[in-house]
C-alpha cells in the first residue's frame, strides 16, 4: 500500500487518468481510507478546474500565450515525473519482497541442520524407564516408513533390523525445538533399540567420527549410559540409540547403516 506522501506526488496524474490501472486502484483505494489526502485531492481538483476555466478564456485573463505554453509543459514534466516515481516505488517494494521470500525458502532448504543429539537421547532415556506406546503401532518396516514419510515430507525407507533380531514396535514423529524427528522403536533380546530420524541436510559437527567395515559414523563418546551412532544418507539424518556402551552397540549400528543404504550397494 502506497504512503501519504506518494500518493500527494501523484495526484495530478491520478486525477488526468495518467497512470497505470493498478496504480490507479491503489491511490483510489487510499484516498478512500485517508481523510487528509483525499482533501489534498480535492484541493487540488478544484485548482485544477479553476485553471482550466481560465484556459478556455485566455481573452478576459489578457496573458501572453507562449505563457499557457511553458505552463502546459511545465504541470506535463512534473505529472510525468511523479508518475515515473510512483511506478518505481511500487516496483522497488515488489523487487524487495521477492528478495525476501526467495531468501527465505532458499535458507530453509539449503542450510544443513545440525542433529538434535541431545533431545534423541534424553527421549530414548525415557522410553527406557517408562512404557512407551508408539502413535503408530506396527511390527511392518514398509507400513512405519509410509508412516513417517507423510509425517516427514520425507522419503525414509524400510529399516528392518533382522540382522540384530529386532522387531519393529512402531512409529513416533518427535518435535524438537530446531526440527521434526522421526521414531522407530525396536525390542532386540529383550532390550530397546531406536532410529531417530531428520530430514534434509543433516550434520553431525560436535561428534566424534569413527569408520566401522569402510562406513563412517559419527558417536558421542561422553555418554555411559546409552550408546549413540550417528550417520547420513540420501539427505536423511540417522540417530541409533542402544542401551548398551559404544562398543557392544557396533553390529546393531552396522545392521541400521546397511538397510538405510539404497539396494545394490
Amino acid at each position: 500500500m502506497l504512503g501519504c506522501e506518494a500518493v500527494r506526488d501523484a495526484l495530478a496524474a491520478y486525477q488526468d487518468d495518467e497512470l497505470e490501472a493498478r496504480d490507479q486502484a491503489e491511490i483510489a483505494a487510499h484516498l478512500e481510507q485517508c481523510e487528509t489526502c483525499r482533501q489534498h485531492a480535492q484541493a487540488q481538483a478544484a485548482l485544477c478546474r479553476r485553471l482550466r476555466g481560465l484556459k478556455r478564456r485566455p481573452a478576459e485573463v489578457a496573458l501572453p500565450p507562449h505563457i499557457w505554453a511553458n505552463a502546459t509543459r511545465a504541470w506535463k514534466c512534473q505529472d510525468a515525473a511523479r508518475s515515473r516515481s510512483v511506478r518505481l516505488r511500487l516496483a522497488l517494494v515488489g523487487v524487495c519482497l521477492l528478495l525476501i521470500t526467495f531468501g527465505t525458502v532458499w535458507a530453509g532448504l539449503a542450510a544443513p541442520r545440525d542433529f538434535p543429539v541431545t533431545a534423541a537421547m534424553n527421549d530414548f532415556r525415557y522410553a527406557l524407564q517408562h512404557t512407551v506406546m508408539p502413535a503408530y503401532p506396527t511390527t511392518d518396516a514398509d507400513r512405519a516408513a509410509k508412516w513417517l514419510r507423510a509425517q516427514l515430507k520425507a522419503d525414509v525407507p524400510p529399516l528392518n533390523l533382522s540382522l540384530s533380531r529386532a522387531q519393529l514396535i512402531g512409529a513416533d514423529v518427535l518435535q524438537t525445538p530446531s526440527l521434526r524427528l522421526g521414531r522407530l522403536l525396536y525390542r532386540s533380546q529383550g532390550r530397546l533399540l531406536a532410529i531417530y530420524i531428520a530430514p534434509r541436510g543433516i550434520q553431525f559437527p560436535r561428534l566424534r567420527t569413527v569408520v566401522m567395515e569402510g562406513r563412517e559414523f559419527s558417536i558421542m563418546d561422553n555418554a555411559r549410559d546409552i550408546g549413540f551412532y550417528g550417520w547420513a544418507q540420501d539427505f536423511l539424518g540417522y540417530g541409533l540409540l542402544t542401551p548398551q556402551p559404544m562398543s557392544a552397540g557396533a553390529d546393531s549400528a552396522l545392521d541400521a547403516r546397511r538397510v538405510s543404504e539404497p539396494p545394490g550397494r
